[in-house]
């Protein structure tokens, strides 16, 4: 699973999954229509669903969910003009990420149909990468001094 540029068209970016020596291109749909178009994946659980992103035809990311070959919707995160990055997921389908604006970005989690944003108070970036099966959360913020620090939150 990953992600690759297109040099030969103006598709920007494409995901792919290999899987038994075999690699499948992952495009969502609406990032066709997009000049440049990108999709990225960037993580897989265990039965095999694939989460990223995409660009539509107005250069926003919006996130996806690849499961039996059906591309659904992440929401978008609701942050005026943020760009919705999903970038891990557990098997139990819960997915963390982070949504980036003209504000400060700040971390999200999908569990259950429900955002929650992730903030670490005092903060100006909030990144949460991964989620493991008892739903412990990682990722790193940055201070306001741009200092990068890693996070981790354990779940009871």
């Amino acid at each position: 699973m990953g992600s690759y540029y297109d040099n030969t068209s103006n598709c920007g970016s494409h995901g792919f999954r290999l899987s038994n020596r075999a690699y499948t291109n992952i495009d969502v749909p609406e990032s066709l229509g997009a000049v440049p178009g990108t999709t990225t994946a960037a993580a897989i659980d265990p039965q095999g669903d694939i989460v990223g992103n995409y660009t539509d035809s107005s250069f926003v990311f919006h996130g996806f969910l690849l499961s039996h070959s059906t591309f659904s919707a992440i929401p978008d995160i609701p942050a005026p003009g943020a760009s919705t990055f999903p970038l891990g997921m557990n098997p139990q389908g819960d997915i963390v990420g982070a949504a980036f604006s003209v504000t400060p970005c700040c971390g999200f989690l999908l569990s259950h149909g429900t955002v929650s944003i992730i903030d670490v108070p005092g903060s100006s970036l909030t990144v949460p990468y991964g989620i493991d099966p008892q739903g412990d959360i990682v990722g790193f913020y940055q201070d306001s001094n741009g200092n990068q620090h890693g996070f981790l939150i354990r779940q009871n």
